[in-house]
């Protein structure tokens, strides 16, 4: 990468190589050191959100970084990631090469699960620690994010809880997920972008990409985000963030300092 820890490094035998995760709107430095003769290239990535994340088992993963908000700060990248379950009932469904990349390569440090209790039976038995291992702390909140026209209230407790935990920097890089990384996933990511300050047409964007990349049936998507996002119309705001991030004050008790910690924290500083 661009910058002093390297993105990539391998011995290459073959006529060419594969790499995956880069980051948008980065530039990157490729040099190739062969037998007889040196080579270096720089290149720089489209600019474009969401950066996809590939991990082998595990589909619909994204850092929710690379994105501008409305007021021109683009969204961190690598401190934040939406993706489905590790582990089902006990039996993980990552390999250990992908649990260690999560790890050692996004540096996760802490996993927050928001699926219901039954299907977290096994984790809770195992003294609560996260299916990626002794290192990530494994935070447990299930208030009902599938009831979306009442997330307000329903989600009210979990989404206090989890905003918290955002203000404090040390809980970063982190990851949330429900079973799927499709709907309850989906309502959170869209909370996290209200309270950054993303346009209503990227807010929109975000929770359809789910359905354009296979996850989930993608029919029954209108019906629910716009379900999410107008149970929000009760609050006073000329766009879906101003209205979330008026939920955040009045319903939830964050004052506006509260909520630029975040934003500090998530939000690259204008040039």
């Amino acid at each position: 990468g661009a910058e002093t820890t390297p993105f990539f490094h391998d011995y290459v035998t073959e006529g060419s190589a594969s790499l995956r995760n880069f980051e948008v709107g980065a530039r990157y430095v490729a040099t190739l050191k062969g037998r007889t003769v040196d080579e270096t290239i720089e290149f720089e990535t489209e600019g474009l959100a969401p950066r996809c994340i590939s991990l082998s088992g595990r589909s619909n993963t994204r850092d929710m970084g690379g994105r501008v908000m409305m007021n021109g700060r683009r969204v961190r990248q690598g401190l934040m990631y939406r993706t489905g379950q590790f582990e089902e009932a006990g039996v993980m469904r990552i390999s250990e090469e992908t649990r260690k990349y999560i790890v050692e390569t996004l540096g996760i440090r802490m996993d927050i699960d928001l699926r219901q209790d039954s299907a977290v039976a096994s984790i809770v038995a195992n003294g609560g620690v996260s299916p990626l291992g002794p290192t990530v702390r494994w935070i447990h909140e299930w208030d009902n994010y599938h009831d979306y026209s009442n997330v307000h209230t329903t989600g009210a407790d979990a989404t206090k809880r989890i905003f918290r935990y955002m203000m404090d920097p040390a809980n970063y890089p982190m990851v949330f997920h429900c079973a799927g990384g499709a709907d309850r996933t989906g309502t959170l990511a869209t909370l996290v972008h209200g309270v950054l300050g993303a346009s209503d047409d990227e807010i929109w964007m975000d929770y359809y990409i789910t359905a354009w990349g296979g996850a989930i049936n993608q029919k029954r998507y209108p019906v629910w985000i716009s379900s999410l996002i107008h149970s929000f119309d009760k609050f006073e705001g000329a766009t879906i963030s101003d209205r979330i991030c008026a939920y955040f004050r009045e319903t939830l008790g964050f004052t506006d300092e509260d909520l630029d910690k975040i934003r500090d924290i998530m939000l690259e500083p204008l040039s």
